[in-house]
């Protein structure tokens, strides 16, 4: 996992009771961020999940930033136990059931 600033994303707390949250993106640094890190994004399907976090020295600075998280290889039901069929061909015809 790599933890990435978000270049370009500026999240602030709104003044405003009913707005959670305002986000200003300087399309320029935030275009480029896309193209950079565009072949993870495509990996990922298309999507990009941003975290907004607070800053530890002063919680009012909020930041935005995105895990790069490595795709795990789908396990199947045959890889849980390889030699399944084997197993299942020498039961015994003879189960009381």
């Amino acid at each position: 996992m790599e933890n990435v600033l978000i270049s370009g994303m500026y999240p602030r707390e709104s003044k405003l009771d009913f707005i959670k949250l305002n986000l200003n993106i300087k399309v320029d640094d935030f275009a480029k961020f896309l193209i950079e890190h565009k072949e993870y994004f495509e990996q990922n399907e298309g999507w990009l999940n941003v975290d907004i976090l607070a800053s530890k020295k002063d919680p009012s600075k909020l930041y935005a930033k995105f895990t790069k998280r490595e795709k795990k290889e789908e396990v199947k039901a045959a890889s849980h136990m390889p030699d399944r069929d084997r197993l299942v061909n020498t039961v015994d015809d003879d189960l009381p059931y």
